[in-house]
């Protein structure tokens, strides 16, 4: 006697309907283990609130604050995305990176994710303050156009040497302009605006890396875009603050090589067009 090598399939008047019928029915709960298991991963990733940014390190910084850091951090990462917006998963640091330059007015800043929830960032500041003289008063401005603080008589003698015989400028010394309109100071409240004072700022720095020697830098007002460069030659040299200081300064350097020898300028040399000098 053999014993049969396998089952066959069950066979009957309503055996084909069962068969079907059981299928059917691992299919379905196939698919909703599935569908479980999808919910139950993406509420790990995105409901449960692990990989939410808890841990802001910030690194070394000297002249911004911590607390506004953070606050500047949060608020871009809210305006990232339609939900799950603190989520490490879906922050994007590039983006992150280029926002938070301009909150912080920083020359850089690197976005590190380190999961499941914190947020790395290497800020390499610009320079946030300025002195500022107009008329017989002297102010040090951060970059929100804030009185960090009035000169002292004592400092004012030592800004009064640095326009009289200027040296090389040092990283950490804060640009001087000379602004010949008398702005009303009022204890609490910006003496220029803070967009003013970042384009100031921003302007300094770029002819600073240029290496580019002044004496003095005069503006006529606070809202006037003509900066005028004293320079040690017995002429100004006049840019543009919204125009690209970088271009400007360039086409001043091709001007002066360019020039035929015996050629004396008296007044001014207008660099606010690049590519097109004008002189007297």
């Amino acid at each position: 006697m053999k014993w049969p090598s396998r089952i066959g399939r069950e066979e009957g008047t309503f055996a084909g309907e069962r068969y079907v019928t059981t299928t059917k029915r691992r299919r379905v709960v196939v698919a909703f283990l599935a569908v479980v298991a999808v919910v139950g991963w993406l509420y790990v990733f995105f409901g449960s609130g692990i990989f939410t940014v808890s841990t802001v390190d910030i690194g070394d910084v000297s002249d911004l604050e911590r607390g506004e850091v953070m606050k500047e951090v949060y608020a871009s990462l809210d305006e990232q995305g339609t939900w799950s917006r603190r989520n490490l998963l879906l922050v994007n640091s590039s983006a992150l990176s280029h926002d938070l330059e301009q909150r912080l007015f920083a020359e850089e800043v690197a976005v590190e994710k380190s999961y499941p929830s914190v947020l790395r960032l290497n800020i390499r500041e610009r320079q946030s303050s300025l002195i500022l003289v107009t008329g017989n008063e002297f102010f040090l401005l951060d970059r929100r156009g804030m009185v960090a603080k009035r000169i002292t008589t004592e400092e004012e003698e030592q800004i009064l040497k640095r326009i009289a015989k200027p040296s090389p400028t040092k990283s950490d010394d804060a640009p001087i302009l000379t602004l010949r309109e008398s702005p009303l100071f009022v204890p609490g409240e910006p003496l220029v605006d803070q967009v003013i004072v970042e384009t100031w700022l921003r302007a300094f720095q770029d002819l600073s890396k240029a290496g580019f020697g002044y004496r003095n830098a005069i503006l006529e007002t606070s809202t006037s875009t003509k900066l005028v460069l004293n320079m040690y030659e017995p002429y100004d040299v006049y840019v543009d603050l919204l125009t690209s200081m970088q271009d400007q300064i360039q086409s001043y350097y091709v001007f002066s090589k360019s020039l035929p020898p015996g050629t004396r300028i008296y007044s001014y040399v207008d660099a606010r067009i690049p590519g097109r000098i004008y002189y007297k």
